[in-house]
Order: C-alpha cells, then structure tokens, then sequence
C-alpha cells in the first residue's frame, strides 16, 4: 500500500516516537511509505531515526509569507500535497491535524483514519472552536482510532455519528521490546542505552519470580512471613491478584522512627520512582505526601521523581518543609528515560487522567513491578485490571499508600509483579502485534474483508 502518515511534528514526544515506528516497520514489510510533518515552522528533521525507506514531506517547506497567511494557506497546500502524493490510506495523528487532514481531503475519496492520543472525554488541552470543529469533521472520517477500550467508549458518547471506531494500543519500542524478550534467556530484564552502551539490570533473578508465580497458579500463595519484613499476609491471591487489601503484620504509622533506621544507612538504597511533566494532572504534590507519612517506615527507600514543568518550585518547596531532601530526589528531565527507569526498584503512577501511559508500560516491560492509580484511560487495560500491577482506586489516597507500603516491604511480590509485568506486556504490546491491528483497520477501511485479531486489551 501507499500509506501518508501526518503528524504535527517529529519532535521529542510521544506520538512522534509511535509514527516513527510505525512508519519504519511499515517500510520494512514493503509498504510505500511518506511521512508528513505538519507544523509550519518544522525544522526538516526527525527527533526519532527514520528508515532511509521512509519518504518525507515537510509541509513547512512548502508555505511562505507572513504567520497569518500561512496559516490560512495550510490547508490548502495541504491538499495539494496530498493530490500528488495518491496514497491508498491516510492515517492522521492529533486532534488539531486531524481536523485539518479532514477539512483538506474533503470529496478527495481517500480513506483516512484519525487517531486520538489522549482521552477525549478528560483531556482539557483543546480549545472549544478545535472541540466543535472535531465533533463536526469526525464523522468525516473512515475510521477515529483511539488507544484504550475506555477511551473509545467514552469518545463514542462524546462525538456521536462516527463511521468506526477502533482500539489499538502504543507498541512497545523495539529497544524494550528486545530486552523484554532477553529475559528468559539472561534471567534479567536489561536496557542498553544507546548513548553510553551500558547495560543496567532491573530486578532480582527472574528464577525466584518464576517459582513463585508457578507456586500462585498452582495454588500455594507466597506468604509475606517468608519475606525478610516479616509480614504475614498472602502477597496474592489464588488467581494471580495482587492483594491491595490485606493489612500487613505491621501497619505504617507516621512519625515513628523503626529501630532499624541504623542498620539501613549502611544498607543499598532502593528506590521507588515517578516519571511525567509537573503539572496538576500528575498529582506528583500527593504522592510527595504519602511518601512522607511512609518515609519513617521505610528507611531503605527514596523517591525520585523524573520531570519538569510549571510545578517544580512547588515540589521543590514541599519536599523541603517535610524536611525529606535527602529521601526525595527531583533531578529534572533526562533525555534517557529508559535506563533512569531500569535503575529503580519499583515505579508509580498517580495521574488523574492519561490518553495511554507509555511510561508505565515501558516501565512494566523493563520488569519493575508498579503500582498505578486507576486513571482514564490506560491502567486497568495495562495491568489487566490489577493481575499485574498493583491497582488502586483513583481518589483512594490512603489505598495508595497502602500499595506502596506492601510493594516496598515485600521482596518477593516485587519480584513476583516484576516478572509478570514483563511477561504479560511484551506479548500484548509487541510490535507485531500491533501492527496486525492496524493492518486489519487498513483492509477495513480499504473494503477488505479479515478476520480481527485479539485486542490487548483486559483478557481474563
């Protein structure tokens, strides 16, 4: 097929990373492929490598004139950019391109597929002109493709008379899906950096993850008295799910100081990491608290929250009057996400809201075990409602603190959640999977007629 995918631009973010694999894989199975960045003031390169099969259109270099006239004149160029190019199908990423792909193909009987990256119903980041305008145009569309069942549902109320509405999630990148796959033959999980080609190990052996999750299915429940925390509560039940509920032997009280808090000191720090912008929407403010009233109980772990944004001073401020600088750490924003993530011990996600949370993916394929809060849209779908992440209620803070006090003092339901995540995401977030939904979306819209495969999506 001839396939024009359009996005924004190709800059650092995540849709990007998502076209610039999938336009990559697409040539590799011998697609006709063309690329086109939209924005007017695109820089003519790619963030993410592209294969050299990849053709690309930077509409930027198409446009002149003052800002105003070159916006007004977008659409038009665009659809005679569009003309030359004759593809088979279309696939537009973001609302505000979608919206202008669908304006610019109009009566061009082209099939084209929009695709959402956020969750429609909560995401307050588009304007009410862009709001009518996609609930308009929409309808237009082939195919709106969104990247959780959930999503979908709630889109489908939202923006009422669409044609199809498909669900197909974000692949896991080739990076971390290969070093998922290492796993059953190294026993670890590990990421190589492309920038200093150094390899760092996540997790314990994967050998006591595996027995003790053949001793679960087989109905012998990992107890928490074999734990060096001494706890005595069942880490999971019988079918595989983490038990949020059950109260530990020793239950964290703030402001008490264990006697342990000596031998710690001399002992390998752990630590429990956060990842995403510093805005409200992270409640990064809430987790700092919970941590807090943890912090006494827990004298081996720190907290180290990756990011940036308007909230930082905030943050910084909070961590300060809890007197935590030396527990809490928020080194900013690195440009290797990946092996800052592997060097953790468990990660969390406390978001209010997600279109589809890569990191929390790419941190269960890298084998951490995660504890999330039940945002839409992404974390049921990604956990298979809790079997392999701790799942906690959205507005359930002290749940929260609960799941991160269990995942701190349990090394085996760390190791045990850790290989599970692992295992259950690269199956159903690989790259070939993927691409076989969107290759049934294609003949879907092209007329063809195949058999849907199974969406990775909460299967029992």
């Amino acid at each position: 097929m001839r396939i024009l995918l359009l996005v924004s631009s190709m800059n650092a973010g995540g849709a990007e990373r998502v076209a610039a694999s999938l336009v990559n894989a697409w040539v590799a199975d011998g697609h006709d492929v063309c690329l086109m960045p939209t924005y007017s003031r695109g820089t003519g390169q790619s963030f993410y490598p592209l294969d050299p099969g990849v053709r690309q259109i930077w509409v930027s270099r198409h446009l002149s004139g003052p800002g105003m006239f070159r916006t007004l004149a977008k659409p038009l160029i665009l659809r005679r950019l569009i003309q030359e190019e004759a593809p088979d199908v279309i696939v537009s990423f973001l609302t505000n391109v979608n919206v202008m792909v669908l304006a610019a193909t109009k009566g061009l009987e082209i099939p084209v597929i929009v695709c959402e990256r956020t969750n429609p119903a909560a995401s307050k980041n588009i304007s009410n002109v862009l709001a009518r305008a996609r609930r308009l145009l929409y309808p237009q569309a082939n195919a709106v493709m969104l990247q959780t069942q959930q999503a979908a549902e709630v889109f489908a109320r939202v923006v009422p008379g669409l044609q199809h509405v498909a669900v197909i999630p974000n692949p896991l990148p080739p990076a971390l899906e290969s070093a998922a796959r290492a796993v059953d033959d190294t026993g670890r999980v590990s990421y190589v950096s492309e920038a200093n080609r150094t390899t760092t190990d996540t997790k314990a052996n994967v050998d006591v993850a595996t027995q003790s999750v053949a001793a679960t299915e087989s109905g012998a429940v990992p107890q928490r008295g074999a734990t060096t925390e001494g706890a005595s509560q069942p880490a999971v039940a019988p079918d595989g799910t983490p038990q949020v509920g059950a109260t530990p032997a020793r239950t964290p009280q703030s402001g008490t100081t264990p006697a342990a808090g000596a031998q710690a000191q001399t002992e390998a720090r752990k630590q429990l990491c956060a990842m995403g912008r510093f805005v409200a929407t992270k409640r990064f403010e809430m987790l700092i608290d919970v941590f807090g009233r943890l912090a006494p109980d827990v004298p081996d772990w720190d907290l180290t929250i990756w990011g940036e944004g308007p909230l930082h001073s905030l943050l910084q401020d909070k961590v300060r009057k809890l007197g935590l600088q030396e527990r809490i750490h928020l080194p900013g924003k690195t440009d290797q996400p990946w092996e800052a993530i592997s060097r953790a011990d468990a990660f969390v996600m406390t978001s209010e809201v997600e279109g589809f949370p890569n990191v929390l993916l790419e941190s269960m394929a890298l084998g951490l075990p995660c504890v999330t809060m039940d945002c839409p849209s992404g974390p049921a779908e990604l956990s298979r409602d809790g079997r392999d992440a701790i799942l906690v209620g959205l507005s359930d803070v002290e749940g929260l603190q609960e799941a991160l006090y269990q995942i701190m003092t349990d090394e085996i339901l760390r190791r045990e959640l850790g290989h599970r995540a692992t295992i259950s995401v690269r199956d159903r977030y690989s790259l070939a999977a993927v691409l076989e939904q969107w290759q049934f979306l294609f003949d879907a819209v092209l007329g063809r007629s195949r058999i849907k495969p199974e969406a990775p999506t909460r299967q029992p």
